[in-house]
């Protein structure tokens, strides 16, 4: 009886597949109460998949999605894959924000990535007070720092280096590296590393040698640096925010900087004697293949693939090729072209791709980029302005060669 129920219940389903987003959410959360949890999964996915999803539903969608895949379907990595995917839709301003980084804490910590719940946990208790997860955030920031703090790694002259430590550092390595020191056998070779610099930190230290005067520039070099990037991030990065109505007014006043020029795909035959190129031109008529001919006898480097060359535009070279591979109909093959150099060429159009703008959504990292890196400048540079007024800054330097000297009598 319960499985007729259920197979009834999937044939409205599948009825009810072309009616938009409103009915994939309906059914799929009677899936869900019903227990047919991969199911409801399939069902979210296509409303989140309609274009006609208002984000602020999408949004929800893809929380559900997430609370499915960890707390019943046990699948903690496709969790994070729809919360992180919830968390693009929205700045960190949006009123249920506080859910998405409660629910990378949870995922986090399923994954055992404790640094990372913390932090996320952190950002519920700190952020959004309001929070109803604001109690559970806290305990979840103390449980993850004990579950590292607690387990020690290594043991140095009776001082630990903890497993938080040993998470940081591992962090800290860039992805396209971190792989590496992700196996056992990494993971020890990272651990000797950490010990050998705090040996010799230690090393150095008991020689005193944090007192001598070029080590003591270099410190104070590195300090200033360490702190000008830290007010850098304090005063503009924190502070400057690109909108989606000025990635749009961009987009729209210019759209020049987005076109593509139109593309063509061809095989050519380039020879060096007319005769030959005509000898071949009346093999192609006869129906022999442009591909085997071109590998045979053509003389340039893309014979080896049939003659075939990609992403042609007008600008190509030779300009006898740019200029046919455009005037040619899409499957037509010309007769002889003579090219500058002497050689001769018989060109085909496999395909055509006119010109083009690209859409918002292709360039709209790109916009963000730019706007943010052009807010950046000019916050920091009325900072830097800011900064000389505040502090009364004096400039005695007159030209290169020196200070000004205050005249005598």
């Amino acid at each position: 009886m319960v499985l007729k129920r259920a197979a009834l219940l999937l044939l409205a389903v599948s009825l009810v597949y072309a009616k938009g987003y409103k009915n994939y959410i309906k059914e799929a959360k009677q899936l869900e109460q019903q227990g047919m949890y991969q199911q409801a999964v399939k069902l979210y996915k296509k409303a989140v998949k309609d274009l006609q999803i208002p984000k602020k539903e999408k949004f929800d969608v893809l929380l559900d999605i997430a609370d499915i895949s960890l707390d019943k379907l046990n699948q903690p990595d496709s969790a994070l894959q729809y919360v992180l995917e919830a968390h693009s839709l929205f700045s960190d301003n949006y009123s249920k924000m506080d859910q998405v980084y409660y629910r990378l804490g949870v995922i986090y910590e399923a994954l055992g990535r404790y640094v990372d719940a913390a932090k996320s946990y952190e950002k519920v208790a700190t952020r959004y007070r309001n929070s109803k997860y604001y109690e559970d955030a806290l305990n979840g920031v103390e449980r993850c720092f004990k579950k590292n703090f607690k387990e020690y790694v290594a043991i140095v002259d009776g001082k630990p280096i903890t497993k938080l430590e040993f998470d940081e550092q591992l962090e800290q390595i860039p992805p396209f590296v971190r792989k590496r020191y992700e196996t056992p056998e990494g993971k020890k070779q990272l651990l000797n590393m950490m010990i050998e610099r705090r040996l010799m930190v230690e090393e150095a230290e008991a020689k005193k040698l944090y007192l001598k005067s070029d080590v003591i520039k270099q410190l104070e070099q590195a300090r200033a640096r360490i702190l000008q990037r830290a007010l850098y991030k304090e005063v503009v990065t924190n502070k400057v925010k690109v909108t989606d109505d000025e990635v749009k007014k961009y987009y729209n006043e210019h759209k020049d900087e987005f076109k593509v020029p139109g593309e063509a795909t061809v095989r050519r035959i380039v020879v060096k004697d007319r005769k030959l190129a005509e000898k071949i031109l009346q093999e192609l008529k006869q129906g022999a293949s442009f591909d085997s001919l071109a590998r045979k006898y053509s003389v340039t480097p893309d014979a080896k693939k049939g003659g075939l060359l990609m992403g042609i535009t007008s600008q190509a070279r030779p300009k006898e090729l740019a200029h046919w591979a455009f005037k040619l109909k899409v499957g037509e093959i010309s007769g002889v072209i003579p090219l500058r150099d002497g050689k001769y060429m018989i060109l085909k159009v496999e395909k055509r791709q006119p010109p083009r703008v690209k859409s918002l959504d292709e360039v709209r990292l790109l916009i963000v980029n730019k706007l943010k890196r052009q807010k950046e400048k000019e916050l920091w540079d009325k900072f830097r302005k800011e900064l000389f007024k505040k502090h009364n800054v004096k400039i005695l330097l007159s030209d290169t060669t020196g200070v000004n000297a205050k005249k005598k009598g």
